[in-house]
């Protein structure tokens, strides 16, 4: 984080953890530039351990990207029975009135990104399109 943060990419990360004796949830905001926000939603259960040696495994998760006053840019969300069986990404069109135009379903655990691989993939969105985004209004 702290190198997207000296990037110049993450404004501000208000993010926090919520501690329970078997789990913890990191919820927020993540700002990056040009008012594109990431919404974080992640709850990890503690399998064993304590502190930094603890063995854990994320439970759930949501990690939803849009254009603040805009549209959604793609949010990945986990199984959701019976609405989605496996994990699964979300892709939205921003600049066409924000209507979905594709799920792809996740059924590799390698293909579930990590915080950090969503916030660098939302860079990436960035440098492809920020003409497009600048053009916005309130852009």
């Amino acid at each position: 984080m702290r190198d997207l943060i000296e990037s110049g990419f993450v404004i501000e990360d208000s993010c926090s953890f919520t501690f329970a004796e078997k789990w913890f949830l990191l919820t927020g905001q993540i700002i990056c530039l040009d008012g594109l926000i990431i919404e974080v939603e992640k709850r990890v259960g503690i399998l064993s351990g304590k502190g930094p040696s603890a063995r854990v495994k994320t439970q759930s998760f949501t990690y939803h990207t849009w254009i603040r006053g805009g549209n959604n840019i793609f949010r990945y969300c986990s199984a959701d029975p019976p609405h989605r069986p496996n994990p699964h990404k979300h892709i939205f069109e921003p600049f066409d009135g924000g209507k979905e135009s594709n799920v792809i379903e996740l059924v590799d655990e390698e293909d579930i990104p990590t915080l950090g691989e969503v916030i660098v993939e939302l860079r990436d969105w960035h440098a492809e399109n920020f003409v497009q985004l600048l053009e916005q209004p309130g852009g």
